[in-house]
């Protein structure tokens, strides 16, 4: 019974201690991009635009889109980015 209680007490004290990932920057608003569609932009520049955020591979197509842009429902926020690609290979 004292092996229970104490394995209880570790795992309710465990519970307190663990926290979720956070995800910085998750709707894309923190960015330097222009204020109009960027498209198309190599993975370098699309990098040094939207923080906390790294683009990669051999696609070098991302996009950095506003509604209005090609979509004029945004889920949330008012920015959104876009993965260009001839096929799906190419995307990664």
């Amino acid at each position: 019974m004292k092996k229970i209680l104490t394995a209880i007490i570790i795992l309710l004290v465990t519970i307190n201690v663990v926290s979720a990932q956070s995800f910085l920057n998750g709707s894309f608003e923190t960015n330097t991009a222009a204020s109009d569609c960027n498209y198309n932009l190599n993975n370098s520049t699309f990098n040094s635009r939207v923080s906390y955020t790294i683009a990669f591979g051999t696609g070098n197509q991302m996009d950095i889109l506003k509604r209005g842009c090609y979509n004029n429902t945004v889920p949330d926020g008012t920015r959104m980015i876009g993965i260009a690609g001839t096929n799906a290979i190419d995307q990664f």
